[in-house]
Formats: structure tokens, C-alpha cells, sequence
């Protein structure tokens, strides 16, 4: 079993909110438009994101959590899986969740999905950057 690499927009936001942890892999930031953005493999586990302006870390989906976690003082939860079903819990949010996943997985990142979303509203609440900005955002992170 292959742990799950953050896909291209989870890459973007967690360099965006800071993350600068060792990756084996990492995206070319070039590619954020890109239908398939290739997905690169180096020979050494390093920061990326302070390496090269024009890469982007890509942990694993168990490294971004774990970060979010240690770095971000996150608490976060797999609280139930059944299979079909996920039901978490993250912060001081008391409204769990609930989401489908096959596997335990796609759970992770359903809760790393849940996660960016909480972290990238509160950015760009903090910083006072009105809707249509956001939206011109999204175009960078699909």
C-alpha cells in the first residue's frame, strides 16, 4: 500500500499557510492550471517549498495532517468509519462532519479537505480579502 500524495491544490494552500517540512515529491508550480500536473520524485528528502520559488511540496496526505497537528496545533479526528461512512471532528468545531470514503484513505483526505477549507477562510478573513478576490484564487489552487 502507497501512502496518498496531497494533490496539486492541497500543495498550494499548505506552502501558502506555511508548510516547510522535507518531501520526497513535489509539483512544479507552473502546472496549477494543468488538467494533469506532473507530480515529480527527487533524490533527497527536502524543503521544496524554500528550495525552489517554482515548486511546491507535496507530502503525504498523513504528512500534511500530521503537520497541521504539531505545527498548526490542529486537533483532528477520524472519530468513525465504517467503510461507506467518515465522521470527524477537527478544532474547536463542535458540527462534526460527515463524509463518504471506500476507504480509510479517501478519509484522510476528506479531513485535510475540511481542514484547508477552515484554514484558508480564517487566511482570508484575517487579512480582509473580500470574495471576488477569493474566487480569483481558486483559479490558482485547482
Amino acid at each position: 500500500m502507497e501512502l496518498e500524495i496531497v494533490n496539486i491544490r492541497q500543495a498550494g494552500l499548505l506552502k501558502m499557510f506555511g508548510f516547510r517540512w522535507k518531501t520526497l515529491h513535489w509539483y512544479n508550480d507552473n502546472e496549477r492550471e494543468s488538467e494533469k500536473p506532473l507530480l515529480f520524485i527527487g533524490d533527497e528528502v527536502k524543503n521544496h517549498n524554500g528550495y525552489d520559488c517554482s515548486r511546491i511540496s507535496a507530502p503525504t496526505v498523513a504528512l500534511a495532517l500530521q503537520w497541521l497537528r504539531h505545527e498548526k496545533k490542529y486537533k483532528m479526528c477520524i472519530c468513525e468509519y465504517r467503510g461507506d461512512t467518515i465522521k470527524t471532528s477537527y478544532g474547536n468545531v463542535t458540527d462534526d462532519k460527515w463524509g463518504r470514503a471506500e476507504t480509510y484513505e479517501e478519509a484522510e483526505i476528506a479531513l485535510l479537505d475540511m481542514l484547508l477549507e477552515i484554514i484558508e477562510a480564517k487566511f482570508y478573513e484575517d487579512v480582509g480579502v473580500e470574495k471576488e478576490v477569493r474566487l480569483e484564487d481558486e483559479k490558482i489552487f485547482k
